[in-house]
């Protein structure tokens, strides 16, 4: 009797693995290379005016402060290590001011308008925002990364998004009849009033 059962479960865990594969299968050849390039110029065109900008910055209390640092990169004095030392942002100062990768609406107006303003490698004049005083460095400004080193992850997530829907239309269609009582009643209870 219990090689009997074992044998059940394995073809049953065959049975499954093969529709699995088969599901995975025709999800995959729906997809192609071409439906993940439409997403990829969707989402490059919207970022097309709000590109993604590296930052860094120093935050101090006082103008004159602001300007003195200022002065000192202008001078030749490092960014980083001046963020590093000088810097009231207790989240970046560690990191040598850096906010990473910023877009636009990510920070208080101010802030935000001067950065937009900014090409790669500029440094600001002194900025005042509720915090206090910033001077600013853009280190990088970039679109959106090039369609090839983006392709698997956005044809994954196709994949998934189409598998979940296809999942979702055969489980509308399918006929399912509950034997058990007590889950009957359970599921029963669990459905909303109509």
């Amino acid at each position: 009797g219990q090689g009997n059962n074992f044998d059940s479960k394995v073809a049953y865990y065959k049975r499954r693995a093969l529709r699995d594969t088969f599901f995975e299968r025709k999800v995959r050849e729906a997809i192609t290379d071409a439906d993940a390039k439409v997403l990829y110029d969707k989402q490059a065109e919207l970022m097309k005016d709000n590109p993604q900008i590296r930052v860094r910055h120093i935050l101090v209390e006082k103008e004159e402060d602001a300007k003195e640092i200022k002065e000192k990169i202008v001078h030749g004095a490092d960014f980083a290590k001046l963020a590093a030392e000088k810097s009231k942002d207790p989240g970046s100062a560690p990191k040598g001011g850096d906010l990473g990768y910023l877009q636009k609406g990510q920070t208080v107006k101010a802030f935000d308008e001067t950065i937009f303003k900014l090409k790669a490698g500029d440094i600001s004049d002194p900025v005042k925002t509720e915090f206090g005083w910033h001077v600013i460095k853009v280190e990088d400004k970039r679109a959106l990364p090039p369609f090839d080193s983006l392709k698997e992850r956005i044809i994954a997530t196709l994949i998934q998004e189409k598998a979940q829907k296809t999942s979702e239309e055969l489980r509308g269609k399918a006929k399912i009849e509950i034997q058990d009582a007590d889950l009957k009643k359970a599921l029963e209870k669990k459905k909303p009033a109509q």
